[in-house]
């Protein structure tokens, strides 16, 4: 019996490794495309866009079912009153429950390169100032809500050029944090909807 005892082990040492790995989602554009992967074990598997479906044959139209004889009416249930009170409680919950989420979230990787164009010069210089304040604004924001890893923005104003850019992020979670976390909002939950029930 110790094999068995060994292959349970094994098992374990997987799912606590499974639990513990940061599994998430990469997504890159440029001016070619997107795509989209999933990140697992610093690997990426294709997700979108997808290939292309190959044709079905037709299937042969199913005979009409006949119609069946109408169901008892269920029991009519009482209509759920949303109070004030309530709605305070559940955005207070929605809230927690969003911070709690994006606390377990980690932007591992986020970079940009965009290259910024027009044939009015004035208007190139225009769009590379427009560009820069917006960003400049938006990143640090993004940094106070997630965890961001490494951060690499470049704007080029192109006044000979073209536009292009390209756009690279990789978005991970720890699955053991999103558990527990599922697990607190969970028994919140369950005691907020208690709670209410004996109020009534």
């Amino acid at each position: 019996m110790r094999w068995l005892l060994y292959v349970l082990l094994g098992l374990l040492a997987l799912i606590v490794l499974l639990l513990i790995t940061p599994v998430g989602a990469r997504a890159t554009a440029d001016d070619n495309g997107y795509a989209v992967y999933a990140h697992v074990f610093g690997l990426n598997v294709k997700i979108l866009p997808r290939p292309p479906k190959k044709k079905k044959k037709p299937k042969k139209p199913k005979k009409p079912k006949e119609p069946k004889p109408e169901e008892e009416k269920k029991k009519e249930k009482k209509p759920f009153k949303l109070t004030f009170g309530k709605l305070l409680d559940y955005i207070s919950f929605a809230a927690d429950a969003l911070k709690r989420a994006v606390r377990g979230i980690y932007i591992r990787r986020f970079r940009l390169y965009a290259r910024l164009h027009n044939d009015d010069a004035a208007k190139t210089a225009l769009m590379y100032g427009g560009a820069c304040s917006v960003l400049g604004n938006a990143i640090p924001k993004l940094e106070k809500i997630f965890r961001v890893g490494d951060s690499h923005i470049e704007l080029v104003p192109d006044f000979d050029g073209s536009n292009s850019y390209s756009a690279d992020v990789i978005v991970t979670v720890v699955p053991i944090k999103l558990l527990i976390t599922g697990l607190i909002l969970f028994i919140k939950w369950k005691k907020l909807n208690r709670d209410k029930a004996v109020q009534k």
